[in-house]
């Protein structure tokens, strides 16, 4: 369990350049609104239906918002006089890199245009990350609410420290499941389609973030004297309520196995559907009831537990079994994913 995979001091050269006092720092809102500008064009000449010139602007406004985001990396490592690799980060860029790949491939496969599947990742990326941010911050609005008041310093405050955890999976899916449907409308494509091209990536994505989260401590399990049981060692980048020294269920690692064996079933069930969204529909069949059974075993209090509803219904897990934000969540979406499947075999079978 290794939270910093680098931790590296910078040399004084580096700050010849890169210093907070030098010409680059200084014209930082330059940067700022090159970034933005070039990246509103690299959206419109990539968008689906853009050709020619168009989609030429598109690519040279897609290097110079990479080039304009360098510039500001630089300054802001400059600032911070270090360069740190999150081992949470590191895991998660990997899933998503990986997943992108495998359903590029699919999408090639099944004739699907690969540009529109690359197109829409940034955006379910994006969208994902502030759907499972805000779901979190909702859930502990007081916190945050205290947080924006006494801290005048926008970039300081806590909604943005992602690496300290705090993101709920459900808050990413819906706000991912809104973006994908808009996208789908827009680009006049099939979403059942898409949607059974990239789940399987989602899957893969989330075993990679999950053993991330084991890494950093985030999502711990109850105190257990199980066989199996883990135990953190105190360090200060891991969460503050994670207990150290003691042994704990590894809810990470039981999570990651499980969303690894579904890739897999993902991928047998899209080698023998029957109609589109067939894949899609199973991924929200099995992973609430898979994350709502798990839940049982999470220690960590901060995810969101709903008081009025807290049970202790199993001796495996000591503590309140019930009821969490995310169980609940995970509830509403099998509920929706069965009217759906129910819909989609009834609307097959009348064919």
């Amino acid at each position: 369990m290794h939270p910093i995979l680098l931790d590296y001091r910078l040399p004084a050269s580096f700050f010849k350049i890169w210093g907070p006092d030098k010409w680059m720092a200084q014209k930082l809102s330059l940067w700022i609104v090159g970034l933005v500008v070039s990246g509103i064009v690299a959206w419109w000449g990539l968008a689906p239906e853009a050709k020619g010139g168009r989609r030429a602007l598109g690519w040279m406004g897609t290097v110079a918002a990479l080039v304009f985001a360098a510039i500001l990396g630089g300054i802001g490592t400059g600032r911070l006089n270090f360069i740190k690799l999150h081992t949470y980060g590191v895991l998660v860029a990997i899933g998503f890199l990986l997943g992108i790949i495998l359903a590029v491939r699919e999408a090639r496969r099944v004739g699907e245009d690969p540009e529109r599947i690359l197109d829409l990742a940034f955006w379910l990326l994006l969208a994902a990350m502030i759907g499972a941010r805000l779901f979190f911050v909702a859930i502990h609005w007081p916190e945050f609410a205290s947080d924006f008041r006494t801290q005048t310093v926008w970039y300081q405050w806590k909604i943005f420290r992602l690496w300290e955890g705090g993101l709920l999976f459900y808050g990413g899916l819906l706000a991912a499941l809104l973006v994908s449907l808009a996208f789908a409308k827009l680009s006049k494509v099939d979403f059942w389609k898409m949607a059974d091209i990239i789940i399987p990536s989602v899957a893969l994505g989330q075993f990679f973030g999950l053993l991330g989260s084991f890494a950093a401590g985030f999502g711990f399990g109850k105190v257990t004297n199980a066989a199996w049981k883990v135990s953190f060692p105190g360090h200060p980048l891991l969460p503050a309520e994670l207990p150290a020294g003691v042994g704990l269920h590894p809810t990470q690692l039981y999570e990651s196995l499980a969303v690894l064996a579904l890739f897999f079933v993902l991928l047998w069930v899209r080698s023998a559907k029957r109609y589109h969204g067939q894949v899609f529909v199973w991924y929200l069949l099995i992973y609430p009831v898979v994350s709502f059974f798990l839940d049982m075993f999470r220690g960590d209090e901060r995810r969101g537990l709903i008081a009025s509803f807290q049970r202790d219904i199993t001796p495996l897990a000591q503590g309140a079994d019930l009821l969490s934000w995310s169980q609940l969540a995970a509830a509403v979406f099998f509920v929706l994913a069965l009217a759906v499947f129910v819909t989609r075999q009834n609307q097959e079978g009348a064919k």
